[in-house]
């Protein structure tokens, strides 16, 4: 009997201690789950640990179902992408953080992925100049009635005679093109030929910027183009390609990795890291995300971007490119373009490749329609889910986040080079294959 009084005692003992001393810990989370943005059939979720570790894996669930596990080690935030859904639907999602079994667990988000666009463009063709190697180098859409198209139109005169000096501008109003011949204004300008762009870009009706291997800046209206020197130091290795945020935020790109950059005034020269000729630039809409390509016979190709530091880097370089991967970074590339300053598309000769920004070689590749050959020159958009594509033999398709429509129907002898895109409306140009009767193309579209 003392025994067993001393047993039930001592347990009462026990019982007291324990509630006394362990009283229950308040919850506190640990992991986060927020919603980054959303394409067609992607959804991008960024999962913030408050205290990191190398031990325990994050499980992400969408309606329910895993869809990814990993170990985030010791980083706070970490960007995942979930590439396998449908158009224009909704979506749930936790994310757990388990060490064998689940111990915590975010919110649930909502995310809703993005809908198709349509492929249901009307074209309309245009010749500009009556040939002598006449052609189109670049495009810059303003708004539906305003458009401007850089390269060299050459005309015949009354008697039949060739001009000797082309137009370089031509301007679409909404109903026809204007051609106009704009000239250098600067010390030791005087006489100067007519400036011939290779390179466009315009933040407004008044505030256009030329490439022509230096930048001129133009006012749309006069005939004259104002110098805006810079670290161009020849031909050979000067400014082709434009972008910017502002007129104080320009960018160039040109031959043999040249880069410069405009603010407050000054050009500044910036070490690419590369020789090879440099095709294209284009950043995010906020400004803070850069990204610029380039490809030449028997060198590198090479996706470079522009670190916080203001140092450029190679995020990819790639000395044989002829290899296709679907989950990797290949072929040569032409042009960039980006939707966010999370995402990047990359056009290459083996397709369109999505990237996240801080890619070094990731990539999931969007491949060509089967109808489509030639070499692609030129990628620009609208969102993720509205990109267009044009390239050699008149190539010219529209991806709609899903599919890609190759206008078939537009094919010929001749050479796209670039295309700009405002809404519903698509401006691509380029020229005929012809060494002496070459005229410059225009393929004006609009969505219906």
């Amino acid at each position: 009997m003392r025994i067993l009084t001393v047993v039930v005692c001592f347990g009462f003992l026990i019982c007291g201690f324990a509630c006394k001393e362990t009283p229950p810990q308040p919850y506190v989370q640990s992991v986060f789950l927020s919603v980054e943005d959303a394409g067609v059939t992607d959804a991008f979720l960024k999962v913030h640990l408050l205290i990191p570790d190398s031990l325990s894996e994050v499980v992400i669930k969408r309606n329910g179902q895993r869809v990814l596990s990993a170990r985030l080690g010791n980083r706070t935030d970490t960007l995942v992408v979930d590439d396998s859904l449908s158009p224009n639907q909704t979506y749930t999602y936790k994310a757990y953080r388990s060490s064998q079994v689940p111990f915590d667990s975010s919110d649930a988000v909502t995310v809703r992925t993005m809908d198709t666009t349509s492929h249901n463009f009307t074209w309309q063709i245009d010749t500009l100049g009556d040939g002598n190697s006449s052609r189109l180098n670049d495009v810059a859409i303003i708004n539906d009635t305003l458009a401007y198209a850089v390269g060299e139109m050459y005309l015949k005169d009354s008697t039949g005679r060739w001009d000797t000096e082309p137009y370089s501008i031509a301007v679409w109003n909404g109903r026809s093109w204007k051609l106009k011949r704009v000239y250098p204004q600067c010390d030791g300008c005087q006489g100067s030929p007519t400036v011939r762009a290779r390179g466009i870009f315009a933040f407004s009706t008044t505030d256009v910027w030329l490439a022509d291997g230096t930048v001129w800046h133009w006012d749309g209206v006069s005939n004259t183009t104002f110098w805006r020197s810079g670290p161009f130091p020849s031909p050979d290795a000067g400014a082709e390609k434009l972008w910017g945020t502002s007129s104080n935020n320009l960018y160039a790109v040109g031959r043999n990795g040249v880069i410069a950059h405009y603010s407050s005034g000054t050009w500044r020269r910036m070490e690419s890291g590369t020789d090879v000729d440099l095709l294209d630039v284009w950043g995010s809409p906020d400004g803070s995300i850069v990204w610029a390509c380039g490809w030449i016979d028997f060198k590198p190709t090479v996706l470079l971007r522009l670190q916080a530091g203001g140092q450029w880097e190679k995020a990819w370089e790639e000395n044989n490119p002829f290899t296709q991967r679907d989950d990797t970074l290949s072929g040569a590339f032409t042009s960039v373009w980006l939707p966010n300053n999370r995402q990047f598309f990359a056009l290459s000769w083996y397709g369109v490749y999505s990237s996240l920004i801080t890619t070094h070689g990731e990539g999931k590749r969007i491949p060509f329609p089967s109808t489509w050959s030639g070499f692609p020159r030129r990628l620009r958009g609208k969102a993720s889910n509205d990109l267009v594509i044009v390239g050699e033999y008149y190539m010219l398709a529209h991806f709609n986040g899903m599919t890609f429509k190759h206008f078939q129907e537009l094919s010929g002898y001749g050479r796209l080079v670039s295309v700009d895109q405002q809404n519903n409306f698509v401006v691509a140009v380029g020229y005929l294959f012809d060494p002496i009767h070459s005229k410059g193309l225009v393929f004006r579209g609009r969505r219906n």
